[in-house]
């Protein structure tokens, strides 16, 4: 058996009639159900599982139940020391589990991210990956920075915060 697609349904119910079960395979293989079984198939990815449970009828149910993985985010923070104003930073945000399409977007604060002339700017690298750029630190960037990614199966989110440190500078009035 293959997993099958099933749009804008979670679950699948068909009936079949099988055969003696086979034995517990060490590789993936398809699977034919054996004569007074009855068999469950998971098609949870990336790993589906198949149960087969005994029964005295000859007639019984597959049931096939379909679910999608929410995203899970490579956890990512700032150093905590606090990063030198000027200098520059490149952070990822990584999804390192869950089912595709992923959007993916940087928040400073609750605000999506806007690119501030040069210095700073998003950029996706992958499927999985988002990038944030600063090429000159200023005291502007610092704050709470959360990369916040969203598929079918649902939205997660992990935030940093970044400190600058600037320099005392005397102030003319």
């Amino acid at each position: 058996m293959s997993c099958i697609t099933v749009t804008k349904s979670s679950h699948l119910t068909s009936a079949l009639t099988p055969a003696l079960p086979p034995p517990h395979p060490a590789t993936p293989h398809t699977i034919i159900p054996g004569k007074d079984y009855s068999g469950m198939l998971d098609c949870s990815p990336p790993f589906p599982r198949v149960w087969l449970f005994p029964f005295s009828i000859s007639f019984t149910t597959l049931l096939i139940s379909m679910f999608l993985v929410q995203p899970q985010i490579e956890p990512f923070a700032f150093n905590q020391q606090g990063m030198n104003g000027g200098g520059s930073l490149k952070i990822l945000c990584t999804v390192s589990s869950g089912d595709p399409p992923f959007e993916m977007s940087w928040l400073k604060g609750a605000a999506p991210l806007v690119s501030s002339s040069s210095s700073r700017r998003s950029q996706r690298l992958d499927d999985t990956t988002l990038m944030l750029t600063f090429s000159q630190l200023s005291l502007d960037d610092a704050g709470n920075y959360t990369c916040l990614v969203s598929s079918p199966a649902g939205n997660t989110s992990h935030f940093s915060t970044l400190q600058v440190k600037v320099p005392p500078r005397w102030i003319l009035e």
